[in-house]
């Protein structure tokens, strides 16, 4: 090393933080800039185990979600923790927050509509029985 310079690091443990650090200031952003776009928008996600799932998430933080087997809308909210996005359904403010990596969230949208296309905020009973399996929103749509 000269003197007054700067050392130089290398090696693998090196290269693995940095490679890491790049990584979660991706994530990171990519929650930041999710977060406004989400907001006032209809989500169609699905998965195996959990079938079918509508959510209206409002610009102000607000969320409805009508879920396959549910009688009932059910109203919440929804925010972003660093790069978890947080979900809190139920009838008192004591209820927790579920939070999960926004990228494994984004996994599981099947579709999205601007809009609160099947008027959620405005409802307590779900339209219809939302079946199991993966439909589009204009599928649905028709059975409304």
């Amino acid at each position: 090393m000269l003197y007054g310079s700067a050392p130089i690091v290398t090696g693998k443990p090196f290269v693995r933080q940095t490679i890491l650090a790049a990584l979660l200031l991706s994530v990171l952003a990519g929650a930041a800039q999710a977060a406004p776009l989400l907001g006032n928008q209809t989500q169609l996600s699905f998965s195996a185990a959990n079938g079918t799932r509508i959510e209206y998430l409002a610009a102000d933080g607000r969320a409805w979600r009508w879920h396959s087997g549910q009688a009932r809308v059910v109203s919440g909210g929804w925010r972003f923790e660093e790069a978890d996005i947080c979900f809190r359904y139920g009838t008192t403010d004591s209820a927790a927050w579920r939070c999960v990596p926004y990228e494994l969230y984004r996994l599981t949208v099947v579709e999205s509509r601007s809009g609160d296309v099947f008027r959620l905020r405005d409802r307590q009973q779900v339209p219809f029985t939302l079946p199991r399996q993966r439909l589009s929103i204009a599928d649905l749509l028709t059975r409304g």
